[in-house]
């Protein structure tokens, strides 16, 4: 009987199947650009329920701009087209029992965004218009069309976003202010992956081995984001997410020349092997002679050649109907390439930066674990015109960061949806010495960190509530830190959206704000004798805090000059008098040297010492009071509390507005490294008195003035020594020391306007202005710089011309004057305004390659964009690419 119940069952089983596989349908066709034509790869093209949540099934066109959709049971269903670039289509289908259909779809070209989904704002997918932040969206067509020669070129023009070109490939790059060289102030991803220098933080846009082929978009959100993505995003996440390799099957290749002596090749492949598993391989080569650092002290060789190259590799598979497993890996090269750091210019060679990253994503869980490493070559700090410090020395940074992130999107109602997470983030310095010196043994960190985000539609549906905090703890800080976030989104009308929050986040020291140790120069005052040497060293701050030794109220200096090691008190300076009688002595007549010679030394209450800091901008020396020298405490890390109110929407069908007014204030902000330990001299007035007192009894009066005044301003202006911290390697050496500041604040406005002047016209603007971005002294310490303009702006226009497919754009962009201050280099960058041009125009042949000519500063404005920075000329590219 069970024998037959079983048969039975069977048999109605496959019968039903059957009966199901008759009546599955499919639907095929071709996606193509309205204005021209043209065929479109990568096109999402999905069914779904006509509720608009429950998908059905979905392809991504190929390169020839096909799809096929299978399997679709007869119904009545949502059909979507979803390209970055083009607006969105949706439209209702209805299938019937075991058909093939054809539906070719044309999209049109916009530069909208706000039907595009995002994922960085809020680490979920979003509609752009929705998102609780300023957000910008650079499109895969838009990137097409440019030879840019790293990521970081496609953000100029961008709102809110300072881009300073150093050189050919290099460039600092900073969001709403607190630029610097080296700086990692804006949170760089590709594929939620962190690309910045893994013990340095800091972020080198030539080492990232994404290829402008690979790219799907960009998105910069600007503005703090702590309370999702951790510490030390402050003031934004630049994120680079590139194609599918389902969704972009074939082969691209590119060859480009240019001024400059530049040339560059790279190549792409991707495909798809049975359903489930697919593969992406892309390589680069790019060479160039950098431009010409003829305002700098920084000791550059003739031949200024720079020369990358990158591989990068990725596999995804599918694993049943909402999982994905992905690995990846990558490697960038700099042979050879010019950059600036915190202790002058250095000279990668051979600098590689590899990393390995596992994804896997099943629904709405996702969970990813990577590691970033640096192999130094045989880069070296090229020093400057008065360093002696021969040979060149070498940078050993073997570092590695290793991270686990896990997180899980889950939407309780209609109206409640949370994101939370956990992660680890494990710094290993490892640099054997040359970078963090007798810290090498000790400056490993670990941080730990998790989150919750809440988003609550209100009633009327068109409010939403976002609450949002997170907690870390960093192994080297004493306390946890809890970054919190409050918004509210309101969209009463469709593509209208108002947005105003509340965010706390921080910034925690860097490993070298914590334990570098690295000599910038071993005779600071370029001095021909040995007693004079003094050396510059840049230093971190231990978690003991820098601390000068002090007898009772006087102050303890050490001396090149001295007989014997150890500290001399600042009250008996004149114990010293021999060691600066000598080195005037020898610029005076021969009677005149004898004379002071044979001078007596004075007592202590005769002459005494005086306090200077040495000042790198002027290169001169600034008086102190014995007052003003203050230990230095343990770093803490720099607080920013911002308010935020914005709107984002399509005021009519043919404009969309952007607009930003924020107000962010700083607490304990840590600056770059700046000199720290004052140098001792003799009283220059005291010195004086007693010198004309003994000169009187053996020459005239005047004579006796004459000779006086020359001795004290020779004798007064030699450094004795140094006032150092006990933690100091060498007591007698100058340190570079980071400091936390007290509390800075300012606002400012971003706005960006995009308008469709006709259907192939289209004129983007962008304005950006902060408040205030040099702070004269704050709280006793000092000079601050944001170290970027009040004032920048953008203007482009944008043609496509339909019968031919050929793309122009003309843009140009002006950055006010500012002051610069980070690390050694401090001076001022005058305003400049520069025109880009660029023309994409396909080639009417059977492959169908595409040329880009670009032309960047077209009139050859010969310019200066950060201190220390070459002096920018016209930079022209063409680029002839091929997709087979």
């Amino acid at each position: 009987m069970k024998r037959i119940v079983s048969l039975i069952a069977l048999s109605w089983f496959v019968l039903s199947a059957a009966s199901s596989a008759q009546q599955q349908s499919s639907i095929t066709g071709l996606v193509s650009q309205a204005q021209t034509g043209e065929p479109l790869a990568g096109v999402h093209v999905y069914i779904c329920e006509p509720d608009g949540k429950t998908i059905i099934t979905g392809d991504y066109t190929g390169s020839d701009g096909t799809y096929m959709l299978q399997g679709i049971m007869p119904g009545t269903y949502d059909l979507t087209t979803s390209y970055v670039g083009c607006k969105p289509s949706t439209r209702t289908v209805t299938v019937a029992g075991s058909s093939k259909s054809t539906l070719d779809i044309a999209m049109s070209e916009t530069i909208f965004t706000l039907g595009e989904t995002v994922v960085s704002a809020s680490r979920r997918d979003e509609k752009l218009v929705e998102a609780p932040s300023a957000i910008s969206v650079i499109p895969a067509r838009e990137i097409a069309q440019s030879n840019a020669l790293s990521t970081v070129e496609h953000l100029r023009g961008v709102q809110g976003v300072d881009v300073q070109q150093k050189g050919v490939m290099s460039h600092e790059y900073a969001a709403r202010g607190f630029n610097g060289v080296f700086n990692g102030t804006v949170r760089t991803l590709t594929d939620n992956r962190m690309t910045n220098l893994p013990s340095l933080r800091a972020n080198v846009g030539y080492l990232q081995s994404v290829t402008n082929h690979d790219i799907e978009r960009i998105e910069m959100v600007l503005g703090p984001g702590s309370a999702l993505y951790g510490p030390n995003v402050t003031n934004g996440v630049m994120h680079t997410i590139t194609k599918s390799p389902f969704a972009s099957k074939g082969t691209d290749v590119s060859i480009m020349g240019g001024t400059q002596s530049l040339f560059g090749a790279s190549a792409r492949n991707a495909g798809v092997l049975g359903d489930k598993f697919a593969y992406k391989i892309s390589a680069q080569y790019t060479t160039a002679e950098d431009w010409k650092y003829e305002e700098t002290n920084d000791d550059y060789p003739e031949d200024l050649k720079t020369e990358r190259y990158t591989v990068d590799a990725r596999v995804d598979y599918i694993l049943g109907k909402d999982g994905l497993l992905t690995l990846n890996g990558g490697q960038s090269t700099a042979s050879r390439a010019f950059d600036l750091t915190d202790n002058g210019a250095a000279m990668a060679k051979d600098f590689r930066y590899t990393y390995v990253q596992g994804k896997f994503s099943l629904g709405d869980f996702f969970a990813q674990a990577y590691v970033n490493m640096n192999d130094a070559g045989e880069t070296v700090l090229l020093g400057d015109d008065h360093a002696v410090v021969e040979p060149l020395e070498r940078i050993v940074d073997n570092s590695q960061k290793i991270v686990a992130e896990v997180q899980h999107n889950s939407e309780v109602t209609d109206y409640q949806k949370f994101v939370y997470g956990i992660d680890m983030h494990l710094t290993r310095p490892e640099t054997e010495g040359t970078i963090m010196g007798i810290n090498e043994d000790i400056d490993n960190v670990d941080e730990f960190g998790g989150y919750l985000q809440s988003e609550t539609k209100l009633p009327g549906g068109f409010a939403t509530l976002l609450l949002a905090g997170r907690i870390d703890k960093h192994s080297e800080l004493e306390d946890a830190f809890i970054s919190p976030r409050i918004g509210l989104n309101l969209s009463p009308i469709e593509n209208q959206n108002f947005r105003a929050t509340f965010n706390r986040a921080f910034m925690t020291p860097t490993i070298s704000e914590l334990f570098l140790d690295i000599l910038y120069t071993d005779n600071v005052f370029d001095a021909p004798v040995q007693p004079l040497t003094y050396g510059l060293r840049n230093r971190g701050v231990p978690s003991t805090g820098l601390n000068f030794e002090r007898l009772g109220d006087d102050l303890v200096f050490h001396s090149l000059m001295a007989p014997e090691a150890g500290g001399i008190p600042l009250s008996q300076v004149a114990n010293l008098w021999q060691g600066p009688v000598q080195v005037v002595a020898a610029e005076l007549p021969e009677q005149l040297a004898e004379l002071l010679i044979n001078m007596p030394a004075p007592t202590a209450d005769q002459v005494g010492g005086s306090l200077m800091m040495l000042n790198l901008e002027t290169g001169s020396f600034d008086a102190l009071e014995l007052s003003e020298v203050q230990d230095i405490p343990r770093l803490e890390p720099t607080t920013l509390e911002s308010y935020e109110i914005g709107y984002s929407g399509a005021v009519t069908d043919d404009i969309q507005l952007g607009s930003s007014l924020y107000y962010s204030e700083y607490k304990n902000f840590i600056t770059a490294g700046r000199v720290a330990t004052p140098n001792v001299f003799l009283n220059g007035d005291e010195t004086y008195a007693y010198v004309y007192d003994y000169a009187l009894q053996l020459l005239p009066e005047e004579q006796a003035q004459q000779f006086a005044q020359a001795v004290a301003q020779g004798m007064a202006s030699v450094p004795l020594g140094t006032v150092s911290p006990e933690e100091a390697n060498d007591r007698t050496e100058l340190l570079l020391a980071p400091v936390n500041f007290g509390t800075i604040e300012y606002w400012g406005a971003d706005v960006s306007l995009r308008l469709n002047v006709t259907r192939d016209l289209a004129l983007g603007s962008t304005y950006s202005y902060i408040s205030n971005n040099y702070f004269d002294d704050v709280d006793g310490k000092g000079p601050l710089s944001l170290n970027v303009p009040k004032h920048k702006a953008s203007l482009s226009l944008h043609y496509t011309e339909p019968s031919t497919a050929i793309r122009g754009s003309v843009r140009y962009r002006f950055n006010d004057g500012f002051q610069v201050q980070s690390g050694v280099y401090q001076g001022r960058i005058d305003p400049y305004g520069l025109v880009d041009v660029s023309v994409s125009a396909p080639i009417p042949v059977a492959t169908r390659p595409v040329l880009n000519l670009n032309v960047n500063n077209l009139f050859d404005h010969q310019h200066r964009e950060y201190v220390g920075g070459s002096t920018i000329g016209r930079l022209i590219t063409a680029g002839l690419n091929f997709h087979i």
